[in-house]
């Protein structure tokens, strides 16, 4: 079995380098913002996955639905925010047709990204 705090330090590493390489983009010129929505996404579960950790689900059996359910259960203050983030990221991997507005993907970024941290943060153990 996994420790929860290294699989917490370790999902706050990871957390942090998909920042930085989300903020390696340049949303300004990039011709593939939707990619921009991925890295986004997983730089929220990666938070999501670091307080999960330490409450008692180091191993997340069922992927993205379990995970998804676990927030709504356990961290359901920013249950919607990440939702959206997941729906923005799901579409943006697999909808040919889903192409996010740069204002969209910016928000994603600088504001509903930045509220998932900092709730995270100031939840953990």
């Amino acid at each position: 079995m996994n420790d929860p705090i290294t699989d917490k330090r370790l999902h706050l590493f990871r957390a942090e380098s998909n920042s930085e390489f989300l903020n390696s983009f340049d949303l300004e010129r990039a011709q593939h913002i939707d990619w921009a929505l991925v890295a986004i996404f997983y730089t929220a579960l990666h938070y999501v996955d670091s307080f999960l950790s330490v409450n008692g689900h180091v191993e997340i059996k069922g992927g993205h639905l379990k995970r998804n359910d676990l927030v709504h259960e356990k961290l359901n203050a920013i249950a919607e925010l990440y939702m959206q983030l997941y729906w923005s990221g799901r579409s943006a991997r697999y909808d040919v047709n889903y192409m996010p507005s740069l204002q969209y993907v910016k928000t994603c970024k600088n504001t509903i990204l930045p509220q998932i941290k900092d709730y995270i943060l100031r939840h953990l153990d």
